[in-house]
Protein backbone atom coordinates (compact mmCIF):
# COMPACT_ATOMS: atom_id res chain seq x y z
CA UNK A 1 0.00 0.00 0.00
CA UNK A 2 1.13 3.59 -0.82
CA UNK A 3 1.12 6.28 1.79
CA UNK A 4 -1.16 8.26 -0.91
CA UNK A 5 -3.88 5.35 -0.72
CA UNK A 6 -3.36 5.54 3.03
CA UNK A 7 -4.09 9.15 2.66
CA UNK A 8 -6.74 8.88 0.74
CA UNK A 9 -8.15 5.94 3.29
CA UNK A 10 -7.77 8.65 6.06
CA UNK A 11 -8.90 11.07 4.21
CA UNK A 12 -12.26 9.35 2.85
CA UNK A 13 -13.48 7.58 6.45
CA UNK A 14 -13.02 11.65 7.65
CA UNK A 15 -15.54 12.59 5.10
CA UNK A 16 -18.00 9.48 5.18
CA UNK A 17 -17.84 9.59 8.70
CA UNK A 18 -18.79 12.98 8.66
CA UNK A 19 -21.66 12.57 5.83
CA UNK A 20 -23.73 9.55 7.73
CA UNK A 21 -26.63 11.06 10.04
CA UNK A 22 -25.47 8.71 12.48
CA UNK A 23 -22.28 8.54 12.73
CA UNK A 24 -19.97 10.41 15.13
CA UNK A 25 -17.40 12.72 12.76
CA UNK A 26 -13.62 12.11 12.77
CA UNK A 27 -11.62 14.85 13.21
CA UNK A 28 -7.73 14.03 13.34
CA UNK A 29 -5.61 17.31 14.13
CA UNK A 30 -2.55 18.07 11.31
CA UNK A 31 -0.05 17.28 13.99
CA UNK A 32 -1.65 13.86 14.09
CA UNK A 33 -1.83 12.98 10.91
CA UNK A 34 1.61 12.02 9.41
CA UNK A 35 1.88 9.22 12.58
CA UNK A 36 -2.25 7.99 12.36
CA UNK A 37 -1.10 7.60 8.44
CA UNK A 38 2.17 5.61 9.56
CA UNK A 39 -0.38 3.51 12.16
CA UNK A 40 -2.31 2.60 9.48
CA UNK A 41 0.69 2.07 6.86
CA UNK A 42 2.15 -0.50 9.56
CA UNK A 43 -0.87 -2.29 9.95
CA UNK A 44 -1.70 -2.97 6.36
CA UNK A 45 1.92 -3.79 5.64
CA UNK A 46 1.31 -6.51 8.65
CA UNK A 47 -2.31 -7.79 6.93
CA UNK A 48 -4.50 -5.69 9.25
CA UNK A 49 -6.89 -2.99 7.75
CA UNK A 50 -8.72 -1.05 10.98
CA UNK A 51 -10.73 1.97 10.45
CA UNK A 52 -10.75 5.71 11.41
CA UNK A 53 -14.37 6.10 11.21
CA UNK A 54 -15.73 7.95 14.53
CA UNK A 55 -12.63 7.99 15.47
CA UNK A 56 -10.62 11.37 16.86
CA UNK A 57 -7.18 12.60 17.49
CA UNK A 58 -6.96 15.76 19.46
CA UNK A 59 -4.80 18.09 21.51
CA UNK A 60 -6.39 17.93 25.20
CA UNK A 61 -5.08 20.84 27.86
CA UNK A 62 -3.22 19.42 30.98
CA UNK A 63 -6.48 19.93 32.92
CA UNK A 64 -8.18 17.05 31.13
CA UNK A 65 -5.58 14.48 32.59
CA UNK A 66 -4.92 13.17 35.67
CA UNK A 67 -1.89 12.93 37.00
CA UNK A 68 1.20 12.26 34.78
CA UNK A 69 -1.22 10.56 32.20
CA UNK A 70 -0.43 12.05 28.78
CA UNK A 71 -3.22 10.42 26.59
CA UNK A 72 -6.38 8.84 27.09
CA UNK A 73 -8.99 7.00 24.82
CA UNK A 74 -12.58 7.98 25.58
CA UNK A 75 -13.47 4.15 24.50
CA UNK A 76 -17.62 5.56 24.41
CA UNK A 77 -16.56 8.47 22.28
CA UNK A 78 -13.76 7.39 19.96
CA UNK A 79 -11.82 10.30 20.49
CA UNK A 80 -8.45 10.30 21.93
CA UNK A 81 -6.70 12.59 23.76
CA UNK A 82 -2.67 13.91 23.91
CA UNK A 83 -1.62 15.86 26.47
CA UNK A 84 -0.50 19.46 25.02
CA UNK A 85 2.29 20.03 27.39
CA UNK A 86 3.66 16.33 26.23
CA UNK A 87 3.44 16.44 22.77
CA UNK A 88 5.09 19.42 22.83
CA UNK A 89 8.25 18.12 24.09
CA UNK A 90 8.65 15.06 23.69
CA UNK A 91 10.59 13.11 20.33
CA UNK A 92 9.61 11.50 17.67
CA UNK A 93 9.50 7.68 18.85
CA UNK A 94 7.64 9.12 22.02
CA UNK A 95 5.27 10.83 19.85
CA UNK A 96 4.50 7.59 17.68
CA UNK A 97 4.49 5.15 20.78
CA UNK A 98 1.84 7.25 22.51
CA UNK A 99 -0.34 7.58 19.29
CA UNK A 100 0.02 3.67 18.79
CA UNK A 101 -0.85 3.53 21.92
CA UNK A 102 -3.93 5.12 22.33
CA UNK A 103 -4.88 4.45 18.81
CA UNK A 104 -4.23 0.40 20.18
CA UNK A 105 -7.07 1.27 22.68
CA UNK A 106 -9.73 2.86 20.73
CA UNK A 107 -8.92 1.25 16.70
CA UNK A 108 -7.99 -2.00 18.07
CA UNK A 109 -9.83 -2.41 21.28
CA UNK A 110 -6.50 -3.41 23.14
CA UNK A 111 -5.99 -3.12 26.83
CA UNK A 112 -3.02 -2.71 28.90
CA UNK A 113 -0.57 -5.67 28.69
CA UNK A 114 3.01 -6.38 30.42
CA UNK A 115 6.08 -5.05 29.13
CA UNK A 116 7.82 -4.33 26.81
CA UNK A 117 4.95 -4.20 24.79
CA UNK A 118 2.62 -1.45 22.45
CA UNK A 119 0.14 -1.28 25.33
CA UNK A 120 2.33 -1.65 28.64
CA UNK A 121 0.39 0.95 30.65
CA UNK A 122 3.37 3.42 30.85
CA UNK A 123 5.42 4.43 27.70
CA UNK A 124 8.00 2.59 26.90
CA UNK A 125 11.50 4.82 26.56
CA UNK A 126 12.11 6.54 23.48
CA UNK A 127 15.36 4.33 23.03
CA UNK A 128 13.37 0.97 23.82
CA UNK A 129 10.59 1.81 21.20
CA UNK A 130 13.50 3.10 18.49
CA UNK A 131 15.47 -0.45 19.33
CA UNK A 132 12.24 -2.46 19.51
CA UNK A 133 10.22 -0.89 17.10
CA UNK A 134 9.77 -3.73 14.57
CA UNK A 135 9.62 -6.60 17.01
CA UNK A 136 6.76 -4.54 19.19
CA UNK A 137 4.94 -3.88 16.18
CA UNK A 138 5.13 -7.25 14.44
CA UNK A 139 3.10 -8.50 17.96
CA UNK A 140 0.90 -5.54 18.07
CA UNK A 141 -0.69 -6.15 14.69
CA UNK A 142 -1.46 -9.60 15.20
CA UNK A 143 -5.19 -10.14 14.12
Amino acid sequence: MTARYITLQVILSLVFSVGCGSATPSVIQPEFLPIVQTFLNEAHLRGMHPSMQGVSVVMAPDGNFNGDRVGQCWYGSGVVEIRESYWRKADYNAKENLIFHELGHCVLQKGHKACPDVMCSSLLPSRVWGEMRGFLLNNFFKP
